[in-house]
């Protein structure tokens, strides 16, 4: 004969609906202030390409000034905040920098 074990019957009852864990008291998700300390220290080798810095640069200051609002991470943010900061300045210079110099190589 077969070895399977007997039928069970199926569970009179439903499973229980999925409940979401409840949000952190120190405000804003912890992603925030860490992202900005990334995107922060990754602008600070992107700032020569205006097209790859001026888009992190921007990102990485909206998440410092979010970032902020946290009461777990708050130094980490302020770093992203300034490291973006700096960085969106120096790719700004570049950007003009490139500008100028382009426009004298063609005699303008």
């Amino acid at each position: 004969m077969t070895d399977l074990p007997p039928m069970q019957p199926p569970p009179t009852e439903p499973a229980p609906p999925f409940e979401p864990l409840p949000p952190s008291a120190g405000g804003p998700a912890d992603w925030i202030p860490i992202t900005a300390l990334v995107l922060g220290c990754v602008n600070l080798l992107s700032w020569c390409l205006p097209i790859c810095g001026c888009p992190l640069g921007i990102g990485g200051i909206v998440l410092g000034v979010i970032g902020l609002k946290s009461t777990k991470y708050k130094n980490l943010a302020m770093i992203g905040l300034i490291l973006s900061a700096l960085s969106m300045l120096a790719t700004l210079a570049n950007g003009v920098l490139g500008v100028y110099l382009r426009l004298k190589a063609q005699g303008g």
